[in-house]
């Protein structure tokens, strides 16, 4: 059995550090318990990009091969998750989704209360005024899969909102 301990000696003589703590359990491919993470220079170049991107409240594109194993998702995620816990909205829409159907995601996801109201403006101020209540990032995970409706209606929260809105796409190819 290793100890915490010996992980760090271990660590110390590896090319690429372990990061101090366990990533979460949901964001490895196998949801192993107590996986650690690899901090490589990649997945440290994308915690300097989100954390300017938060900064600055802009768009932040992350994009790379198509494949299993490149890590795009994991770094996004993982950094999301352990730097930014109380500012992270994930979003997972799925195939094709509509601007109605992102009003309904993030009002799920903001934990409004209720279902949306059938009028998009009236939605749109709700979410509007959730977002507003402190810097955020919203991931949109697989954003390759949503269309060009759907990252205007995040451009356009982005717009309106006092400071910005921090929006990373997590894309499997490049626009």
């Amino acid at each position: 059995m290793l100890t915490e301990a010996a992980l760090r000696e271990d660590a110390a003589t590896q090319l690429f550090p372990l990061a101090d703590t366990p990533a979460p359990q949901e964001l490895h491919f196998l949801s192993l318990a107590g996986a650690r993470t690899v901090v490589t220079p990649g997945l440290t170049a994308i915690r300097h990009a989100f954390t300017d991107a938060h900064q600055q409240q802009r768009f932040l594109s992350v994009l790379g091969d198509v494949g299993v194993g490149v890590g795009k998702t994991f770094a996004v995620h993982t950094t999301a998750l352990t730097s930014f816990p109380d500012a992270h909205l994930l979003l997972r829409l799925g195939a094709r989704p509509g601007p109605a159907d992102l009003r309904a995601h993030l009002h799920h996801t903001l934990r409004l209360k209720g279902a949306p109201p059938t009028d998009p403006a009236a939605t749109d101020s709700l979410i509007r005024r959730a977002l507003s209540a402190g810097p955020r990032i919203v991931t949109v995970d697989e954003a390759d899969r949503i269309p060009d409706a759907c990252f205007e209606y995040l451009r356009f929260l982005h717009d309106d909102l006092p400071g910005g809105l921090c929006v990373v796409p997590d894309r499997r190819a490049a626009w």
